[in-house]
């Protein structure tokens, strides 16, 4: 089947992830996101091939698909044009899923994440331990953060501000 019918298959049959009703299962490797707006696609896409580049732990981008439809319901009857982001699937579990040493583990998992992130001049301001955060779990809790949406790139002064109050947290780093 190809990448295209993978695709229509999941927005047809409504396959999305749990808690979300814009990103879709297109095959147990890809997920892709829906957008309205094809600019708003691209600063994802974009953000996400700067900071994985950086070395930071986000799904890998692919490709920016139009697709045309009167199904989605959004603009339900209409022919209209929509956008998916087509990116890596991460299989994590929510912090929430995580048992308490798992938790703990997490914590400076998330901050490792997050300190690399603001290296690279990005603020994530969407994104906290436990949302738009998924832990994989076999070995050593790695954290992969999701929905880069909302980032971008700051002036190096509130960077700096971010890094003072993540350093604060040291040791006793607690949410």
């Amino acid at each position: 089947m190809s990448p295209n019918q993978e695709l229509t298959d999941a927005v047809e049959s409504d396959r999305t992830l749990p808690n979300t009703d814009r990103v879709y299962v297109v095959s147990n490797s890809i997920v892709a996101k829906l957008y309205w707006d094809l600019s708003n696609a691209e600063k994802e896409l974009d953000m996400g091939n700067y900071v994985r580049g950086g070395g930071i732990a986000v799904p890998e981008m692919y490709e920016i698909v139009p697709y045309h439809s009167q199904h989605l319901s959004y603009h339900a009857g209409q022919n209209a044009t929509y956008y998916f982001l087509l990116m890596e699937r991460i299989n994590g579990i929510s912090y929430g899923e995580l048992d308490y040493d798992q938790q703990r583990e997490a914590k400076f998992a998330y901050r490792d994440e997050i300190e690399k992130l603001m290296e690279l001049g990005v603020f994530p301001f969407d994104s906290s331990l436990s949302r738009n955060t998924l832990y994989e779990t076999d070995g050593a809790i790695r954290a992969r953060l999701v929905d880069l949406e909302g980032w971008r790139k700051e002036s190096s002064e509130m960077v700096r501000e971010c890094q003072k109050y993540l350093s604060s947290l040291r040791p006793n780093f607690i949410f």
